[in-house]
């Protein structure tokens, strides 16, 4: 066997053997780095499912440009093992697993988001030429209810509000700023000063 397939081997086996050792030192992921990661495991992990078993859920006009780009179904899958890789992180408190699930969790986040963007301003800008620029901020600032009676018949294209795929940016810049430091937060270091003389 060759030294580059033998190097190639052993690190392999390395990785591997890390996947599955719990480590249980004072330097482990702490509970509240777990807390985070079967957080984002749970999220993933419930909206995959969701896609793969309520599809109907997912059919809105702003989700159009992330299924053209893959379908729900595969969404699904991919949403479900990034969660299962998120979760299996903390379960197993691995950080070498915990930072690729972390990056995992942001990138699928951020194609997300960026579709739902695309999509929605998509909505808003045929609504802003199905009113016309005249009536279109006076619309925005009322409810559907109060609309004249021949936009009343238009509601199916009346745009949705933002706020998903801002929580979902929001996300996204908290995941990626997580990538760095991902199991530590800004008391840690105290935290661990505090509890090494006691052995805990």
């Amino acid at each position: 066997m060759s030294p580059t397939i033998r190097k190639f081997r052993n690190k392999i086996g390395t990785v591997i053997k890390k996947a599955f050792v719990v480590d249980k030192s004072i330097d482990a992921m702490t509970a509240r780095a777990r807390t985070y990661f079967y957080t984002s495991g749970g999220r993933h992990g419930i909206t995959g499912l969701t896609m793969l078993l309520l599809p109907w859920m997912y059919t809105g006009a702003a989700f159009i440009p992330i299924f053209n780009l893959l379908s729900t179904n595969t969404w699904g899958w991919v949403m479900t093992i990034v969660g299962l890789v998120c979760s299996w992180a903390a379960a197993n408190k691995n950080a070498d697993i915990a930072r690729f699930g972390i990056v995992l969790s942001a990138m699928v986040t951020a194609v997300m988001a960026l579709g739902l963007w695309i999509g929605i301003s998509f909505l808003w800008f045929k609504w802003f030429q199905v009113v016309g620029s005249s009536a279109f901020w006076s619309l925005v600032l009322e409810r559907p209810s109060n609309y004249p009676a021949y936009l009343r018949s238009l509601s199916s294209i009346v745009p949705p509000s933002p706020f998903l795929p801002i929580v979902m940016t929001a996300l996204v810049i908290k995941d990626f700023t997580m990538c760095a430091q991902p199991l530590r937060v800004p008391l840690e270091e105290r935290v661990v000063e505090v509890v090494r003389p006691l052995g805990v």
